[in-house]
């Protein structure tokens, strides 16, 4: 029976525009998964991960948010150009980007 690979969520919640809450829609992360998935191909990664979006993953505040599921890697803030770091070295090299962590979520990981 083959594995399944790992999955990266990226939040792509659209609240309405005068909601009390931040969406992460708002902040671009719309347009993350098409660049994720080219930055996979041009790393010649693609195999390594799955990429999915996801409606609201509870950090609001912190978005745009991408979720390492397996992982329990929570980034925030994230913006377009941050997505071919992660890929880099992240998914490529195996060390995640702390720069862009949400820090508050990193701290209630299980250990792996």
């Amino acid at each position: 029976m083959e594995s399944q690979k790992p999955i990266v969520y990226i939040c792509t919640n659209l609240r309405p525009e005068h909601s009390p809450k931040p969406s992460c829609a708002r902040r671009g992360s719309e347009k993350f998964l098409e660049i994720f998935k080219r930055e996979l191909q041009a790393n010649q990664c693609e195999h390594l991960i799955d990429v999915e979006n996801s409606s609201c993953l509870g950090a609001c505040e912190d978005g745009a948010t991408v979720m390492f599921f397996e992982e329990q890697i929570w980034y925030g803030n994230v913006q377009a150009e941050d997505i071919p770091r992660i890929v880099k070295e992240h998914i490529k090299e195996g060390k995640p980007v702390e720069a862009l962590f949400i820090k508050r979520l990193m701290q209630r990981r299980r250990p792996m």
